[in-house]
């Protein structure tokens, strides 16, 4: 709530309260304020550098917000100051590590460690980098809290070393969801970040996130325990859809058991059990297919104990 004395406001604490948008240059006219806890809400955007002049500030708390940039100058000596302030656990808010902070002698300041890759408050928030496997493919998909500034995210591999693959601008402030896709890609796994870069140089790292590719078609692994006495396991994944028929065969070629008839989700793994029940000790084959491409084999031996 709000408290205040002799008719000037000292306290304005509204934690939790799902508010949203940017927080308030105007808030710097209260001179009388001591404690301005705004914590566990949905505020965007940088601190304004006219928080400078809240000059009877004794407590700040933004923390567990979405705020962005670099925390100003200004407002970095008002924070070694206070008895209490807190900035963690926001999106991007951050506090170089340029001449002029470090000679403040307070690290972190507000809860925040002095950082080399803080250069700018111009930079954007960036939130749910997913990386999804297709065939021979992998998309990445990201967003960001609205912004004007001119950004350009360069997307780089990690593996060995980052490496940037690709790039993608930002063309206007109403685009807020962004994909690019890595191709031509081997079975195996990948490992991507996002580097966004400002007009000024600033750059802020996403990531990394890493994801498996399998390979197209049916990949089916070898059954073990081989030879097996009471159940064996099988496991296999699919990189192409369609329906897969997986079955137990005797040397005969008669069909003696259907492991799997379906279609299972893409790209996971999918474990089947192979009882033995029913079978007499002996040599059988495990018969994989999907849709109409050729099938797949490989020989399994049942033993009673």
């Amino acid at each position: 709530g709000v408290s205040c004395v002799d008719e000037r406001i000292t306290h304005l604490i509204l934690p939790n309260n799902g508010l949203a948008g940017t927080l308030p240059a105007s808030l710097s006219s209260i001179q009388s304020l001591e404690f301005l806890d705004l914590s566990g809400n949905n505020i965007q955007g940088p601190v304004p550098a006219k928080y400078a002049a809240l000059t009877s500030l004794d407590t700040l708390n933004l923390s567990n917000n979405k705020l962005t940039g670099a925390l100003p100058h200004q407002v970095a000596i008002l924070g070694a100051k206070l008895s209490n302030c807190n900035l963690s656990n926001n999106a991007g808010i951050c506090v170089p590590d340029s001449p002029e902070y470090v000679a403040l002698d307070t690290d972190p300041i507000c809860h925040l460690r002095l950082r080399g890759d803080c250069l700018g408050s111009d930079l954007v928030a960036v939130s749910e980098l997913k990386a999804v496997p297709g065939e021979r493919s992998i998309q990445l998909t990201w967003s960001i809290t609205p912004s004007s500034s001119k950004i350009t995210f360069f997307v780089e591999d990690t593996r060995p070393q980052p490496t940037t693959i690709g790039q993608v601008q930002v063309d206007s402030e109403a685009q807020t969801n962004f994909t690019y896709t890595v191709e031509d890609l081997d079975p195996g796994r990948y490992s991507f970040q996002i580097r966004q870069v400002s007009a000024n140089g600033a750059y802020r790292i996403t990531g990394p996130v890493t994801v498996e590719l399998y390979a197209e078609g049916l990949v089916t692994y070898k059954v073990y325990p081989n030879p097996f006495s009471t159940e064996a396991v099988l496991q296999f994944t699919s990189g192409t859809y369609g329906s897969i028929d997986i079955a137990l065969y005797d040397l005969l070629g008669r069909r003696i058991q259907t492991l799997f008839s379906g279609t299972p989700p893409l790209h996971q793994s999918t474990r089947i059990k192979i009882k033995s029940d029913g079978l007499s000790a002996g040599t059988y084959i495990v018969r994989s297919r999907i849709e109409d491409r050729p099938a797949s084999s490989q020989r399994i031996v049942f033993v009673r104990d």
